[in-house]
């Protein structure tokens, strides 16, 4: 029989060890993962899983930080979040050239000409333009210098080498609207959540919808939400978990589409959002990983804008 001493031993001994091992192996057993999320239609499926209680299901305590677009990555970089909500390729790809080996990928998603309105051409409701091609020899407005080369791209493909239709490139997507309402551009790259905002939805048309997928492949996989490296390191254990909760709010997702944008409409107070406005993106499962000819074209256009030094090596920027 064991004494009170020797039994008090016992289980200061076994919980000792238990610490040892949690220590050895890197794992926590809190299982805790903070997540910097975007007001954007890209983290549809980080609110669902949070709001529908998935994370708690699979064992794990999620914080979900709201982040800018301008301190997204930073705040991945700096270790203030230990995972992203997804990211355009251009910013992570100029981030992994950056920061080598720091980044890895998962849940790439897109737009698709079957799918949800996530990124279009906006008209001004006087205009006759309905299509690119009506849209020839004028000017585009973009709001960021990634915008830019995507919209190069497509009108590379669209028209010959001495086309002069003309890009026009502005740091606010404010002033860009104005522009576009002062008639000194003919229309403006609009994605979410501005394209279902209720000034876009009442001035505006949009054409060419998901544009990229029609003139540069479809599905077009334009992002995918990102993870630390050094935090994966010691923490794989709850990744596979989070993974895991993430697939099944894209199951949520695609069974009850309008209740999933309700969630994030009403996560972000978005009051003068239109819910059934909101385009979400397409996700095949949260492990996918983009075919790499699409993003080897990408690269290619980036480092002949200078916008990367050279190619990054994509074998290693996805989770396995």
């Amino acid at each position: 029989m064991l004494t009170p001493s020797r039994l008090t031993s016992l289980v200061v001994g076994t919980a000792l060890t238990m610490a040892f091992v949690l220590a050895c192996s890197g794992e926590s057993s809190r299982r805790s993962i903070r997540v910097g999320i975007l007001q954007h239609g890209s983290a549809i499926p980080f609110v669902v899983a949070d709001r529908k209680g998935l994370f708690t299901k699979h064992g794990l305590h999620v914080e979900l930080q709201g982040v800018s677009a301008q301190e997204q990555m930073p705040s991945l970089l700096r270790g203030d979040v230990d995972v992203i909500s997804p990211s355009s390729f251009p910013v992570i790809l100029s981030t992994a050239q950056q920061n080598p080996g720091r980044i890895r990928c998962f849940l790439t998603g897109g737009e698709s000409l079957a799918g949800d309105v996530i990124y279009g051409l906006v008209v001004s409701r006087t205009r006759k333009a309905r299509s690119l091609d009506e849209l020839r020899g004028g000017t585009i407005g973009s709001a960021s210098k990634f915008t830019t080369v995507n919209l190069r791209n497509v009108l590379a493909a669209r028209f010959p080498p001495n086309d002069t239709t003309t890009v026009r490139e502005f740091g606010d997507q404010a002033v860009m609207l104005q522009a576009l309402h002062q008639g000194s551009i003919e229309a403006a790259v609009v994605d979410q959540p501005a394209l279902s905002s209720d000034a876009i939805q009442s001035d505006y048309d949009v054409i060419e919808p998901n544009f990229r997928a029609r003139y540069l492949g479809d599905p077009y996989w334009s992002g995918a939400a990102v993870v630390d490296s050094r935090w994966l390191a010691t923490n794989a254990t709850a990744f596979t978990a989070f993974l895991d909760a993430i697939d099944d709010a894209l199951a949520i997702c695609k069974t009850d589409p309008t209740g999933a944008k309700r969630l994030f409409v009403e996560y972000f107070h978005l009051r003068d959002v239109d819910e059934n406005a909101i385009g979400m993106y397409v996700y095949p499962n949260a492990r996918f990983s983009p075919p790499p000819d699409q993003l080897s074209r990408l690269q290619t256009s980036l480092v002949a804008a200078g916008m990367l030094r050279e190619a990054v090596d994509l074998k290693t920027l996805f989770v396995p």
